[in-house]
């Protein structure tokens, strides 16, 4: 392989993806001889009402930052009004757009 690397690089993963995003952080780790994670410090909360933010908790500027989303996963819910709701394919959609856009706009590439 090669050790030529671009960047620095960052993954997130959506709700329902976690367990696929710490095998491709151990590869990563592995792969770029690192010992720090590769995933970024990221939440997609809601609200009461069904509404979410997106909160990305370190910088990306200048980062390739790469998403890991399974939009068809109906096997992730979350509670509004009180009842578990799963999350629609539009729903998964629409976090991943929230978290793009508290990204800032300064990171070098998105790769979802």
């Amino acid at each position: 392989m090669y050790e030529n690397f671009n960047g620095e690089l960052k993954v997130i993963g959506m709700r329902g993806c976690e367990k696929f995003v710490s095998h491709v952080d151990s590869y990563l780790r592995r792969w770029r001889k690192k010992e720090n994670t590769f995933v970024a410090d990221s939440q997609c909360p809601r609200f009461g009402s069904g509404e979410a933010k997106a909160l990305v908790n370190e910088s990306m500027r200048g980062l390739d930052l790469y998403i890991i989303s399974d939009c068809f996963n109906y096997g992730v819910t979350y509670k509004m009004y009180g009842m578990q709701v799963p999350m629609s394919p539009d729903d998964h959609f629409q976090d991943l757009k929230r978290v793009i856009a508290a990204t800032g706009g300064k990171t070098k590439r998105i790769t979802v």
